[in-house]
């Protein structure tokens, strides 16, 4: 169980939580998540659970921060939660975001740039001298956010409202290129980081059952034929693994 300190309203139903953790557990690393269940024990509104990235960490405090958008039942009941109250998360999950040496530039579509913020912390951390990019994207004004705290962590912040993000970024850079948001947007990044031979890292966004590779219900293809689950061998795989550059489409 995990005890909520803060659960606050941002924009467009965005909702940012804050939960204290036990001292004993592993918080996490950027491109991993959590499985969280909302409802209470033996209760099955709703059945599952619900997989949310991690946004930040705080080692001093012990918490973790999840930003997420209400989009159904689960979490709806997650935006109704209050300070005190307590949840069921299982994690963290899944493998993360890798860290190289070098330059990197991060594309973030909405809500789903939230992993990146963790990642662009942690950069900045291990490689203090290296650049970091941040392009983020939005479908109009009333959805921006999150631009002032990668301002914080980044070298520079591009803002795209109402147009493709992707149009804006330099795949020609010799940065390492990383991206999380919708599946067109990083099918669109993936495109352009096949035609420019560049290195970019995915995040994809399937559908999630148990979050732990038993239900293989986030089953995807990958380049050599083989099947991968989302949840236990990703979310976060080069793209060249995934995406179908011929189709110019993630592979089916």
């Amino acid at each position: 169980m995990a005890l909520i300190l803060q659960n606050v309203a941002l924009c467009n139903n965005t909702y940012k939580m804050t939960v204290s953790m036990p001292t004993s557990s592993d918080l996490g690393v950027s491109g991993q998540f959590y499985m969280i269940k909302v409802s209470p024990e033996h209760s099955c509104d709703p059945l599952l659970s619900r997989p949310i990235s991690i946004f930040d960490t705080d080692e001093s405090n012990h918490t973790v921060t999840f930003l997420y958008m209400v989009v159904g039942r689960g979490t709806e009941l997650m935006s109704r939660m209050k300070q005190g109250d307590e949840l069921t998360l299982t994690g963290p999950l899944g493998h993360g975001y890798p860290h190289f040496d070098t330059d990197v530039t991060l594309i973030g579509g909405g809500v789903g740039a939230a992993p990146l913020y963790l990642f662009a912390k942690e950069h900045k951390a291990l490689y203090p001298q290296r650049k970091i990019l941040m392009h983020i994207g939005f479908r109009n004004e009333n959805e921006v956010l999150l631009t002032d705290d990668f301002a914080a962590l980044c070298n520079g912040v591009k803002l795209n409202v109402g147009g493709y993000v992707t149009d804006d970024v330099d795949f020609e850079s010799s940065s390492l290129f990383y991206t999380c948001g919708t599946m067109p947007m990083m099918a669109a990044a993936a495109k352009h980081a096949s035609a420019h031979k560049k290195t970019l890292y995915v995040s994809l966004d399937t559908h999630m059952a148990c979050g732990v590779g038993a239900c293989l219900v986030c089953t995807c293809k990958t380049q050599d034929g083989t099947k991968k689950r989302a949840c236990k061998d990703g979310p976060v795989f080069e793209a060249s693994q995934v995406y179908d550059a011929e189709k110019g489409c993630f592979y089916e």
